[in-house]
């Protein structure tokens, strides 16, 4: 079975900043503290290394 790709799956392309996913995981932090729930994960690709480091940065 395929692996989720989440820019991949919406049609964006990253870009070098890498901001595309922002509005997903500030949507998903808002609705995880609407439900009283604790925000754990967020969308992103794990298996792109780079992309993963930049994002930490």
């Amino acid at each position: 079975m395929p692996q989720p790709r989440p820019s991949a799956d919406l049609g964006a392309e990253r870009g070098p900043d890498g901001l595309e996913p922002n509005h997903l995981r500030s949507r998903f932090l808002v609705e995880c503290r609407t439900a009283g729930r604790v925000a754990i994960d967020c969308p992103f690709n794990y298996r792109d290394l780079q992309a993963q480091a930049a994002d930490l940065v």
